[in-house]
């Protein structure tokens, strides 16, 4: 029965370990996407959001620029 324990608590932190570094990489291509989004002139980034709406329709996505 210890050994079941100990094999599902190593089994539960490699999978708890891996969300992690998964959302590691989401932040990283988040951050990535928005300074790109953001380095783009406001006439841009105007039309660009309509192609965005479009794809994402029924739902949405906003992003706020520092700059703005």
């Amino acid at each position: 029965m210890k050994k079941l324990f100990k094999w599902c608590l190593v089994i539960l932190s490699i999978i708890l370990i891996q969300g992690c570094s998964k959302m590691d990489t989401v932040k990283l291509a988040a951050s990535h996407t928005v300074e790109r989004y953001c380095s783009i002139p406001e006439g841009g980034r105007v039309a660009l959001r309509k192609q965005v709406a479009k794809a994402v329709s029924p739902n949405s996505i906003s992003v706020n620029c520092a700059g703005d």
